[in-house]
């Protein structure tokens, strides 16, 4: 069992009071093996859309300068415990210790295992990945680092993935999840799972008057745009102006519509710039490189692919495009378009709720991605939410949980088959005001209604 140390006071406090302090500390920190009870404030966040948790602590005493304090080196292990039950994993960012004549302080952050994957660079040979599902390409980037990876939903193999210069490995992993609708998020453990929204529920509701002890909404509809227009690209066999290609391009054919490549070569004593005469000469070797072949015919071209989607609730023109992440057909360029419509409409609407205590009423901790029901009438709100943000604190003012939720439908893959919840408590439907869900093909705005009233 690891030794609990707590920050070293002068000398008249006694061993004996320093050991019940540790006892009954609500919390605790693992640095490398060894425990660090005693700390005056915590603050530790996890969220839904966030790859990596972080944390905060701190202690400020009047101390004597020459009793042994504390030694963390940020980049050791640590672990964090609400009553013993650990709800992050990682590593130390920051050691920063202080003092004055009278006092001394030491604050300390750090974040999750998955951290390294959010900050650090691919390094992979050749660069690109071929065959393999966004859950197989994420446990080869995460191999080196000793990151474990949790796959919930399973992605069908992506024919081939070329990694961006400088690319992260989050942000490789995130761009190939946004398009099979997961959500990139990190657990307790500090591992990163692959899910979707709405894998578990919680408990216990939200109820104003009863376990709601400050309630707030924040619309912000600044990020929301009219149009999503999803451009991609997919092979194709046309011209771009639509017709076929010339079966003889580059093969010794006779369709005359191009000099020889002698006559070409000469050609290039015309150009003055070096620069263009450079380019030119390159693409008359490529040309003659595709003569050798007899009979083959010009590469592929790229047909364009666009996929639409609407928002009804912005009624101004406000157009906004996107470069698709992969190739893909018209119906995969529409449900992208469709699903960052929904998800920009879901982070414009934010509700907070901050509740005593870290626990649910069957003692579970609150957890993020569970669906919860709240009642809030000064925010006209009456309906299952889902929570995207956790973030659990300890002050003088006790132990505090502050929840960050939205609707789920603008996590769900398909919205349009998700109905409205019973109310738990009271047997009825969810969905009050602008409860209602979006209908496939730009129905009516999700939060129509939802608004505070005085």
């Amino acid at each position: 069992m690891s030794e609990v140390r707590t920050p070293a006071r002068p000398s008249s406090r006694g061993t004996s009071q320093q050991s019940r302090e540790a006892r009954e500390a609500p919390f605790s920190l693992l640095v490398s093996g060894e425990h660090y009870a005693g700390w005056k404030t915590l603050r530790v966040t996890r969220g839904l859309e966030r790859a990596t948790g972080d944390f905060e602590l701190t202690v400020s005493e009047r101390w004597s300068l020459e009793e042994d304090i504390w030694q963390i080196t940020p980049g050791e292990s640590c672990e964090i415990q609400l009553g013993g039950e650990t709800v992050l994993t990682g590593w130390v960012d920051k050691y920063g210790p202080s003092y004055d004549a009278n006092s001394h302080s030491i604050s300390l952050s750090g974040r999750s295992k998955t951290c390294d994957l959010v900050d650090c660079s691919i390094t992979v040979d050749g660069g690109q990945f071929k065959g393999m599902t966004v859950g197989q390409i994420a446990r080869i980037l995460a191999q080196p680092f000793g990151v474990e990876i949790v796959v919930n939903t399973q992605t069908p193999p992506e024919p081939e993935v070329q990694v961006q210069q400088g690319e992260t490995c989050f942000a490789l992993i995130e761009r190939l999840s946004r398009v099979h609708e997961l959500l990139v998020t990190d657990d307790a453990l500090g591992r990163l799972v692959l899910t979707r929204a709405g894998s578990g529920r919680a408990t216990t509701n939200l109820i104003h008057g009863e376990n709601i002890l400050s309630a707030s909404a924040d619309l912000d509809n600044s990020k929301r745009f009219s149009d999503y227009i999803v451009k991609a690209q997919r092979p194709g066999n046309r011209t771009k102006d639509g017709g076929p290609i010339d079966q003889d391009w580059g093969g010794g054919g006779d369709g005359g519509w191009q000099p020889s490549l002698v006559e070409q070569v000469r050609q290039l004593r015309d150009i003055p710039n070096i620069s263009a005469r450079y380019r030119e000469r390159m693409r008359i070797q490529a040309q003659a490189a595709a003569a050798k072949s007899p009979g083959k015919t010009a590469p592929k071209t790229l047909t364009q692919i666009v996929g639409r989607a609407k928002d009804a609730g912005v009624t101004r023109y406000r157009p906004h495009v996107i470069v698709a992440e992969k190739q893909a057909d018209d119906a995969a360029a529409a449900q992208r378009a469709d699903w960052e419509m929904r998800r920009r409409v879901g982070q414009a609407l934010k509700v907070t709720v901050g509740v005593q205590g870290w626990r649910q009423e069957d003692g579970k901790l609150w957890a993020t991605n569970d669906l919860v029901w709240v009642e809030a009438p000064w925010l006209s709100l009456s309906h299952e939410l889902i929570i995207g943000e956790v973030q659990f604190s300890y002050d003088d003012g006790g132990e505090l949980t502050e929840l960050g939720l939205t609707l789920p439908d603008a996590f769900l893959p398909d919205p349009s088959k998700r109905k409205g919840k019973k109310d738990p408590a009271k047997g009825k439907k969810g969905g009050g005001k602008g409860g209602k869900g979006k209908k496939k093909g730009g129905g009516g705005d999700p939060y129509a209604g939802w608004q505070p009233t005085s």
